[in-house]
């Protein structure tokens, strides 16, 4: 009888291969972009960047944007957005906070028709970590050269820290928030109560838990359980007149949902509870940002219920013939 194994493995490895794509281009579909100038803004900055090459068959998409702030101190944070990718090569970035020594890496994102099942979606590694700049100053760095703090009147204020890690987040994580610690049960929850979807992004209106929060992290997911999921974290001030947080860098055309979690100081917590959280609030109700929102209110998610569906499913059955 003739042995069927080496034709059965073949197999296999065919269905697999159609399954997963190409074995490599998750690691090579696309090399590295490359950070070359700094211009910072008024809570954010305009990074100019060398991109990548992506292989044939894949189309760089968008750009993911991880900064870090005050690296090795107590105001340490992070912030993590996709912005869409434009032929300018030039990305920008927003919601940091003035005054802190900040480094941002870039990863390049593509989109792989040809990977299968399982890599449709490619990413770049990190670029390597941009010069160290402030937002809120007036001069561009260039790569290989840093800020001096005196250039950024916020800076006066804030010491810079004694040795600075310019090395980004290894493995950033926007996925939404694990449970808050103990101590965070100081501040409550916030409570999302209206949603207006904009151009790639959204504002949002709540009701805070506590009225000692002093900023608020936004954690986005757009197209959840699809292969175009991917998830946006912001962390803004809370604000000084009304009860409105905005979100941006989201991409336009995908169903998304957000939730907020309130932040603050806690100067009496010791070394390592110097910032409290609260719990993050229920998710906010599902709506698409869009280059033609404007400031229109986003429906209800059960409002999208198609009306061709209501009608064939009341439509009556014929009788049948005697």
């Amino acid at each position: 009888m003739r042995d069927n194994k080496p034709m059965a493995l073949a197999a296999a490895a065919m269905l697999l291969l159609a399954l997963s794509g190409t074995a490599m281009a998750q690691q090579t579909g696309i090399s590295a972009p490359s950070i070359t100038t700094v211009k910072p803004l008024s809570g954010g900055a305009d990074i100019s960047f060398t991109p990548g090459t992506a292989a044939d068959g894949i189309t760089i998409t968008n750009y993911v944007i991880d900064c870090i702030q005050g690296a090795g101190t107590i105001d340490q944070q992070t912030s993590t957005m996709v912005v869409p990718a434009s032929t300018s090569n030039k990305v920008t970035v927003s919601s940091l906070s003035n005054g802190l020594a900040t480094t941002c890496t870039l990863t390049a994102r593509g989109s792989n028709p040809s990977g299968g099942i399982l890599n449709r979606v490619v990413d770049s590694a990190e670029s390597a970590a941009s010069p160290l700049f402030t937002p809120g100053s007036k001069q561009t760095v260039s790569a290989g050269e840093s800020a001096p703090a005196e250039t950024t009147p916020e800076a006066v204020a804030v010491p810079e820290p004694a040795s600075p890690s310019p090395s980004p987040q290894a493995s950033p994580s926007p996925s939404p928030r694990a449970s808050p610690s103990p101590a965070a049960s100081a501040l409550d929850a916030p409570s999302i109560t209206g949603v207006k979807a904009t151009d790639g992004g959204a504002d949002i209106t709540f009701t805070p838990g506590s009225s000692d929060a002093s900023s608020y992290t936004i954690d986005c997911v757009q197209a959840a359980g699809t292969v175009d999921q991917q998830e946006v974290s912001q962390t803004v001030a809370a604000p000084s007149n009304g009860n409105k947080v905005s979100v941006t860098g989201l991409a336009n055309g995908l169903r998304t949902t957000c939730t907020l979690t309130g932040r603050a100081a806690n100067p009496s917590g010791g070394l390592f509870s110097r910032n409290v959280e609260s719990a993050p609030s229920a998710a906010s109700q599902s709506f698409l940002p869009s280059a033609s929102a404007g400031s229109s209110t986003v429906a209800p998610q059960a409002a999208t219920t198609a009306p061709a569906e209501i009608d064939v499913a009341t439509s009556p059955s014929p009788s049948p013939s005697p």
